[in-house]
């Protein structure tokens, strides 16, 4: 702790220290300021050319054409051609819904057919065991 011109208080070293670098900090920037006018008065007095612009050098101009517009009959037709190609995007996406809602229920339809088909087979299995089973009771009895 450094006591402050006798005012009474103390200041911590971390706030001296901080004050410095701020001021150092403006200092700084005060003299790089001051460097660039006078670089600036450097060449004016030299009649050096500043290099640095902000010109866009070696890029040609290109003009466009003038925007078109239309007449509202033209846009009328337009919104109609939009219109009915609107209408002919959402018959095929119908189509294509009915497609496949058909196509689910011949897959559910086969499955189900599969699954028919597999029990049929199992359950002529169970009933050859059956008979297995009781052969072989009958045999053991003998």
């Amino acid at each position: 702790m450094i006591p402050l011109l006798a005012v009474g208080f103390e200041v911590d070293n971390n706030v001296i220290l901080g004050a410095l670098l701020v001021g150092l900090i403006l200092f700084a920037s005060g003299l790089i300021g001051a460097m660039g006018v006078i670089k600036g008065w450097i060449r004016e007095v030299a009649g050096v050319k500043d290099t640095t612009t902000t010109e866009i050098s070696g890029q040609p101009i290109r003009f466009t054409e003038e925007l078109k517009f239309i007449t509202k009959n033209e846009h009328i037709e337009h919104c109609g051609n939009m219109d009915r190609r609107v209408n002919v995007l959402e018959n095929d996406i119908k189509m294509i819904r009915l497609k496949m809602d058909s196509d689910k229920t011949e897959i559910i339809a086969a499955g189900e057919d599969r699954s028919i088909k597999i029990h049929d087979r199992i359950n002529v299995a169970i009933e050859k065991i059956g008979e297995l089973r009781g052969e072989v009771n009958r045999i053991a009895k003998v």
